[in-house]
């Protein structure tokens, strides 16, 4: 379970405090609304509707212990099973469930207004079926047909682990068995991995007894879980299903840690096997975003057998994977250091504060080599435990070189107080001749927020995004050698600092985008973004500018020329149709937050269309709808009939009417 961990994961997972049970943030995309239909809240469908036998069929095939299930409704719905063996969204699946016994099913959808979900099916199983048991995962995990097998966490009561680095790692939720054992994730999956060492991470548990898990195939498949963490004992069974790896559990719960108890909703179900051999095994359960306030991950729970914990000769290797090797901890190296930091066309370089995301943190991740970063990207992305200090926007540093390895500053920092010196550079550190106090942020960590002192890292700068950030030391490994650093995010100002950046332009690709009359209601929409759109909603999947970029706080503004359409003969509103605001007509009952700069379209020509911000930022994580609609065009044509202004249904641009985005800017 060794691979590159994904940019965003939350910084919690390497220094949470001791003190915390776990808690943090959310947030999403919206996704539940089309473009013919953009009121949010009504549900399309009620419980009573997602009956068996009207939106779905479960059928049971006694002989094989197969159950068929199938969805009926329409394909633009989302379905989402909970049945014996887990969840699933597939339309169709087959589920085999190896014992007999009376099993439900639950059937729901994702609709307009969020999840429903119809009340319980029951089935009956008749008949045990041995054929289903006879795989390597039910051997394994429970040494047989007529055995037992019990496990452990791999962490015992001295802190000692006999098989791998610790009792837990963390991985990305559409990690499984697949991503475990070298297969490829989806393009934008969440998919990673860190394999945290007990020894340098011990905040993830005190050491202790954790107690055990015993798996039998007698006379059904059952389980007995001491869970002396959690003080409790259960006697269960337990079902795998052996073509997805997941495994789950009746009247048991798994055994996990204590720590992590209340962040988990369901340690019975939605658990997968990520490994599983003779005398190791690594079960993954779901952090819940809400329940944990840090977003969602796997948690990975790490097992050996009791023989092999009595008899560790019978372990494989150490260390979860017998080829790897940790890689060195290697500090970040810059060409000409001073010449980035501090040389501009003018006397001095200017960093102020980054005010969506000012501080973050960086930790070594010995599996790949580099160093990782949470890439928190807003405020609303910090967890409780990582508050933000009243007066952190007045945060800023100038340099001017005055020697190769030297120079002068001036730095403000929280509340406004200035102060001014001489700062010299070493490697990656940067050097001040006094203590700068940038962020010290009250917190339940076990330490607090702080990044503060005379002496700073470099852990990044690139001049041309205009990133710098600097980092203190954080926590260290087992060898004493920093691990982690928490840094300050700064960016770089124009003009050495001295004047307020002016809009930034976002490069369009007009060749990636459709016009014309899309849906047919007499509206020319020029569809820029739009995950219901043209295409399977091409636009969105591949977008046309750089939608990361689309981040504005005061305004965002398109401005785009139209040839073909002639005179109207009566203007024509256009406006911008976003989720940003969930406004398809240009008015602004929908977003108290943002209004609108229509334009009136007379016929060919430029326009420009905006929105305008009441100081709320606003960024891509609300975007999978951006249109510029120009309102009722069909009606204003002079001489032309509606069909004039139609898309065709194979570029998915109006053959009649040439449109073109001319400038796109966000501030």
């Amino acid at each position: 379970m060794i691979r590159i961990m994904k940019k965003n994961i939350l910084s919690y997972l390497l220094f949470a405090a001791v003190a915390l049970p776990l808690g943090g943030v959310g947030g999403g995309l919206l996704t539940s609304c089309s473009p013919e239909d953009n009121s949010l809240g009504s549900k399309d469908l009620s419980a009573a509707d997602l009956a068996q036998g009207i939106a779905y069929t479960v059928t049971v095939d006694q002989a094989t212990n197969t159950v068929h299930l199938k969805s009926l409704l329409d394909s633009k719905y989302t379905v989402l099973w909970t049945h014996p063996q887990g969840r699933s969204q597939a339309k169709e699946l087959d589920v085999q469930i190896p014992f007999g016994g009376d099993y439900q099913v639950t059937f729901g959808v994702e609709t307009r207004g969020g999840v429903v979900y119809g009340e319980p099916y029951a089935f009956t199983i008749d008949n045990t079926n041995p054929d289903l048991l006879t795989g390597d995962l039910w051997t394994l995990i429970s040494g047989g047909v007529g055995k037992s097998k019990t496990w452990v966490l791999d962490l015992d009561e001295n802190g000692v682990s006999k098989y791998f680095a610790g009792p837990m790692y963390f991985a990305g939720t559409d990690d499984n068995w697949a991503t475990n054992h070298g297969g490829t994730a989806p393009e934008g999956a969440d998919s990673w991995s860190w394999n945290a060492d007990w020894a340098g991470n011990s905040w993830i548990t005190p050491a202790m007894n954790f107690g055990s898990m015993t798996f039998d195939l007698e006379n059904g498949a059952n389980v007995v879980v001491n869970d002396l963490a959690n003080g409790a004992n259960y006697k269960g069974t337990y079902l795998i299903d052996t073509e997805n790896y997941t495994i789950s559990f009746s009247d048991a719960k798994m055994l996990h840690l204590a720590s992590y108890d209340g962040i988990v909703v369901n340690w019975s179900g939605d658990l997968r096997l990520f490994s599983l051999t003779e005398h190791t095994m690594q079960i993954a359960a779901l952090r819940d975003p809400v329940l944990s306030g840090e977003g969602a991950c796997r948690l990975v729970f790490n097992f050996i057998s009791k023989e092999a914990y009595d008899d560790p000769s019978l372990l494989p290797g150490a260390g979860g994977s017998s080829t790897f090797q940790e890689q060195p901890i290697s500090d970040p190296a810059f060409d000409s250091l001073n010449d980035q930091l501090a040389v501009t066309t003018f006397s001095a370089m200017t960093y102020k504060v980054n005010e969506d995301a000012p501080y973050d943190w960086l930790w070594w991740n010995g599996a790949t080599g580099a160093w990782q970063s949470n890439g928190f990207s807003d405020k609303s992305e910090y967890p409780s435990w990582a508050p933000i200090p009243e007066g952190y926007d007045e945060i800023a540093l100038t340099l001017e070189k005055t020697s190769d390895d030297g120079g002068e500053y001036s730095a403000v920092l929280t509340g406004g107080s200035e102060v001014a010196g001489k700062y010299t550079l070493s490697g990656n550190t940067i050097t001040f001749d006094q203590e700068l106090d940038f962020i010290t942020a009250a917190t339940n960590r076990v330490k607090p927020v702080q990044i503060k002192g005379t002496t700073f890292y470099v852990m990044a700068l690139d001049r041309e995004e205009g990133i710098l950030q600097l980092g203190v030391p954080d926590g260290t490994n087992a060898a004493g050698q920093v691990n982690q650093y928490v840094v300050l995010n700064l960016v770089a100002q124009p003009i050495g600092g001295n004047a307020d950046a002016g809009p930034t332009k976002l490069l369009f690709d007009n060749a990636k985008f459709f016009y014309g009359d899309i849906e047919g209601n007499g509206n020319f929409r020029l569809e820029l973004c739009n995950q219901y759109g043209f295409n399977g909603g091409q636009t969105y999947n591949d977008p046309p500018f750089n939608a990361d970029k689309l981040k504005f706080k005061q305004e965002l503004s398109v401005t785009f020329t139209i040839s073909g359409l002639g005179t109207l003969t009566a203007p024509a509103t256009a406006c911008i149709g976003s989720s940003i605001d969930w406004s398809f007509d240009g008015s602004d009952v929908a977003d108290t937050h943002v209004t609108h700069q229509n334009a009136q379209v007379t016929g060919d020509g430029t326009y420009t269309v905006k929105l305008i911000s009441d100081g709320t930022k606003f960024t891509s994580a609300n975007l999978n709808v951006f249109t510029v609609d120009i309102l009722g065009v069909a009606d204003k044509l002079d001489g032309q009939d509606a069909t004039y202004i139609q898309a065709d249904g194979v570029t998915g641009k109006c053959p009649n009417v040439t449109a073109t985005v001319t400038e796109m800017t966000v501030l």
